[in-house]
């Protein structure tokens, strides 16, 4: 019986390790197979922002995001660079308070606010916030505006005072059926623009002033006497704009392509500074509509920013300067407080200096 016990083993080595092992080598059993390589690292998703806010209150205050990951930029500060929920959706807007808190908004209306810390969001379902259109701040709001699914109704508009926990419905008057647009003041003023057409080819625009917690019927009727069914749109301290027709007149000036108001009856046309571009641009006001899809355009509450073809303009009341020329692959534009130009093209965040684009890291 003992003779068997220890042959059983010798027996196993045998077939284990096959022939006598070469002198100097070792059997250890089972033969080793090839191990397998070690895992390759996983690449890391390029970063490629496709959305763009700068702050009405903060200067340089800047934030980016793709649709995993949001970096916060502050003037002489570290960027602070965060993961989205994976649940989150796709982000469609989203604004900084005067506090310095930023607030993103998705498609599916969840809201996410950030601190000035480094925390976790509060995170908030808000159901009526479909269809966005807008999301910015005054001094004391949140102001929420939505797209109206039908003619002739008020705005979809909310207002929070605490950060977005709560909302009010904000009482505007009626649009009409041929474009809406609303300008949020840093005072909490609101201007409504809206304009309606008929079959027969009649119609017309008008705009409204009102404010935050005023009921529609207190608004006030604000001057437009122009008939610009396309090419309208509305800027910060009650300016409105239109880009005219050839032949066109804007009050007593003739040829002139771009057109402004005042809360004011008076048309003025907009002057543009005497640089180098001045005619450039007046070429590329002849192909330009400011409501055509996809025309990147911002403002801060003083000052508005916009793209005509190639160039890049601000428009502060009646007045116009070229600032620089587009970026290749410019896709959104955005001015902070203090009046500088960020701009987003191909993935890149860039910031204008000296009128030239200088990447921002």
């Amino acid at each position: 019986m003992t003779r068997k016990i220890l042959a059983a083993p010798l027996l196993l080595l045998l077939v284990a390790c096959g022939p006598a092992p070469i002198s100097g080598q070792r059997c250890v059993g089972p033969a080793a197979s090839t191990p397998a390589p070690p895992p390759l690292p996983t690449a890391k998703p390029v970063f490629s922002p496709t959305g763009l806010v700068a702050s009405r209150w903060q200067p340089g205050h800047v934030a980016v995001w793709d649709a995993n990951t949001l970096v916060i930029h502050a003037r002489d500060d570290t960027p602070r660079r965060l993961t989205l929920p994976a649940d989150l959706g796709r982000v469609a807007t989203a604004t900084f308070d005067g506090q310095g808190r930023l607030h993103l908004l998705s498609e599916s209306g969840v809201l996410l606010s950030w601190a000035r810390g480094d925390g976790a969001p509060e995170r908030r379902e808000l159901d009526f916030a479909r269809d966005t259109v807008q999301l910015t701040s005054t001094r004391r709001h949140l102001v929420w505006v939505g797209q109206p699914h039908r003619s002739y109704v008020p705005p979809p508009a909310r207002a929070s005072s605490d950060g977005g926990r709560t909302w009010t419905i904000v009482d505007a008057p009626d649009g009409g059926n041929a474009g809406l647009e609303i300008a949020v003041e840093l005072d909490g003023g609101l201007q409504l623009m809206t304009g309606s057409e008929a079959a027969c080819g009649g119609g017309g625009q008008h705009r409204d002033s009102g404010g935050l917690g005023q009921r529609s019927a207190d608004w006030r009727a604000l001057p437009w006497p122009l008939d610009a069914p396309y090419g309208w749109f509305l800027g910060p301290r009650g300016w409105a704009y239109a880009r005219l027709e050839k032949g066109e007149s804007c009050g007593d000036a003739i040829g002139t392509r771009l057109c402004a108001i005042g809360r004011e009856k008076k048309l003025e046309p907009v002057e543009l500074d005497r640089g180098a571009r001045r005619s450039e641009l007046a070429r590329a006001l002849e192909k330009w509509w400011p409501d055509e899809e996809g025309v990147p355009r911002a403002e801060n509450g003083r000052a508005s920013l916009l793209a005509v073809g190639e160039l890049v303009v601000s428009l502060e009341g009646a007045r116009g300067r070229v600032l620089a020329r587009a970026p290749a692959g410019l896709s959104a534009l955005a001015l902070d407080a203090a009046g500088t130009p960020f701009a987003l093209a191909r993935g890149k965040l860039l910031e204008l200096s000296d009128r030239h684009w200088r990447a921002v890291e």
